[in-house]
């Protein structure tokens, strides 16, 4: 989900991801199936590392690998989006500065916040 405001010059977008609980491979010790509400307490109390270490389920149909990969993946899609006619267009005739960030919440429990710079929407 893209959304972009303006404010005191500026143009901000932002994409909005969400990883379900029940797609993520959270490990739960002498428990081979968690449930959602057993999964979500146990990630509750995961630091930003442990998050970003987390797998997807194999059962994901759209996710692999680990959180920590989804950024560059995720970023490619929002990069596309703010180099189109539209976004292109309202920077440039209201003359805004862009500021653009990827924010993804984790299982309802964590929410990351990516903020591309320049160099890496030039890219």
């Amino acid at each position: 989900m893209d959304i972009l405001f303006e404010t005191s010059g500026k143009l901000i977008v932002t994409e909005w991801k969400f990883y379900r609980i029940q797609y993520l491979d959270i490990r739960i010790p002498g428990n081979t199936s968690p449930d959602s509400d057993t999964k979500a307490a146990t990630l509750r109390n995961y630091r930003v590392d442990q998050v970003l270490q987390l797998k997807f389920g194999v059962w994901d149909k759209f996710h692999g690998g680990m959180v920590k990969g989804q950024p560059m993946k995720e970023g490619q899609q929002l990069k596309h989006y703010i180099k189109s006619q539209e976004v292109v267009g309202i920077v440039d005739e209201k003359k805004l500065k862009l500021q653009v960030y990827l924010i993804i919440i984790v299982g309802s429990r964590h929410i990351l916040i990516w903020e591309m710079d320049d160099r890496i929407i030039a890219q």
